[in-house]
């Protein structure tokens, strides 16, 4: 039997061009989204229609505020992956973690712990948001 995954993984390393997904599972709790030099991935449950979140959106990416994201209808974590950088946002109550491992110079971070753990051989531990 096989489980596909509903949560995503991603790795960054110290070098250009090494920021990644690495597994991008189904499901209600996913979407994704692509501006210029951008791929996203919100992993969690918004209520706020298309043009809302891409509002949002906009402001996380060009005004580096998540202040709209944040005050949606809903709950979610977002990863902003682009050539050079991830961003990492955890949702602020926990309800969708994220999760951060190291191996050697690479950072491997996701929604699926189990993925991430076999990836580096170790145990991962959840990212939460610094407190506001």
């Amino acid at each position: 039997m096989s489980v596909e995954s509903c949560g995503f993984v991603g790795s960054w390393a110290q070098e250009p061009g090494a920021a990644r997904i690495v597994t991008l599972g189904r499901g209600a709790t996913l979407r994704t989204f692509t501006r210029p030099g951008v791929f996203g991935v919100l992993y969690g449950q918004l209520i706020a229609g298309d043009a809302e979140l891409v509002e949002a959106i906009d402001e996380l990416l060009d005004r580096h505020r998540a202040d709209h994201l944040v005050n949606l209808p809903g709950c979610c974590s977002v990863a902003l992956i682009a050539d050079t950088t991830v961003t990492l946002l955890a949702d602020p109550v926990g309800q969708f973690p994220l999760y951060l491992s190291e191996k050697g110079a690479t950072l491997w971070f996701g929604s699926d712990a189990a993925d991430i753990a076999a990836r580096v051989g170790t145990h991962s531990i959840p990212f939460r948001s610094p407190p506001r």
